[in-house]
């Protein structure tokens, strides 16, 4: 016979390792015997939220509360399952009820600031995650929540205080890495922003899909800027190639050649810069953010037109050339600055 205590350091122990799928087994066998053990049932509707099951978490932590009404840990859980499958005045008022009848306890208000937050009451979970912080000043993942809350008051300096601060106790916080790198993108800061990214994908391999498309994100800020530089190297280029009189296009070639300069200094910069991505992870990369594969094309293609243009050559290809790749680049411009791509 399976000892509760037993039951629940080991699915502990499977939790702090990630291992969720092996804490539910454990808890789940320990509850084939002790079927209305409050703790067992809490427990596993905790690896169950881990597991992404919040409706199934909400049974089960339902349960547990069936079983012992006052159980602050289960109220937690129900509290965050009804949040998670979006019962957010459902979540709070149960969130509320913990936050009563434990109010020393910091996880009671860590947990109503998280359900207030995912209710977009943000002012509010402020002050509870506040709170929750004056309890435990010590804990990564308080720091981290209010880091969150405070990003999406547009606090963001604050934010990246928080953050750090959770770095700081936990090094390996890889949601708090990440979420700096979110930070550090909304300012513009798009390298800063891949390293974080990449740092946080090191960390922790499950935010893979997440960094991968925010890796792109990040590569579109300067990418957007190749675009439009490569547009004005092909007006250019087309204009050169088409004149006729040596006189004219003194200032074209000049114009020209100092837009060139640019755009091959400005892609430069880029491809240095995202050096630090793994090969392996660019076509991962390119198919969630297609436009990106088109705004290398057109920026690399643009300096292929622009220099033999540049340099004398006059053919009616190298200006049907000039003229597509300006016409393409506008239209990917225009529809990434309207649909963020």
């Amino acid at each position: 016979m399976t000892s509760v205590e037993d039951a629940l350091t080991t699915a502990d122990a499977y939790l702090a390792v990630d291992r969720t799928d092996r804490a539910a087994q454990i808890l789940t066998a320990a509850l084939a015997e002790h079927p209305d053990h409050a703790d067992l049932l809490t427990e596993l509707s905790r690896a169950q939220l881990r597991m992404g099951a919040p409706e199934l978490a909400m049974y089960t932590a339902h349960s547990a509360l069936r079983v012992a009404p006052g159980c602050t840990a289960a109220m937690r859980m129900y509290a965050l399952a009804l949040s998670g499958i979006d019962e957010h005045e459902a979540a709070a008022q149960v969130a509320y009820r913990a936050v009563v009848s434990e109010p020393n306890d910091y996880l009671t208000h860590y947990t109503y600031a998280i359900v207030l937050a995912a209710g977009w009451q943000y002012q509010t979970a402020l002050l509870c995650v506040e709170e929750a912080l004056r309890l435990q000043p010590a804990s990564a993942d308080v720091h981290f929540q209010r880091g969150l809350i405070l990003q999406k008051l547009g606090r963001i300096g604050e934010s990246d205080a928080a953050y750090a601060e959770a770095l700081r106790l936990d090094p390996d916080h890889s949601a708090a890495m990440h979420n700096m790198a979110l930070n550090g993108l909304k300012r513009g800061r798009w390298t800063t922003a891949l390293s974080g990214f990449l740092g946080a994908a090191r960390m922790d391999p499950k935010l893979g899909d997440l960094v991968r498309g925010n890796v792109g994100a990040a590569l579109r800020m300067p990418l957007r800027w190749t675009t439009l530089a490569g547009v004005v190297v092909c007006f250019f280029a087309g204009t050169i190639v088409a004149g006729s009189r040596e006189a004219q296009q003194v200032p074209y070639r000049l114009a020209g050649a100092a837009s060139l300069l640019g755009l091959i200094v400005l892609l430069g910069w880029v491809f240095r810069a995202a050096r630090i991505i793994p090969r392996r992870a660019w076509p991962a990369v390119l198919k969630r953010r297609p436009m990106l594969v088109l705004r290398i094309l057109v920026s690399v293609a643009s300096v292929a037109v622009a220099i033999p243009a540049n340099l004398g050559v006059q053919t009616m290809t190298l200006q049907a050339s000039a003229v597509v790749l300006l016409v393409l680049g506008l239209i990917i411009t225009i529809i990434g600055w309207k649909e963020g791509s």
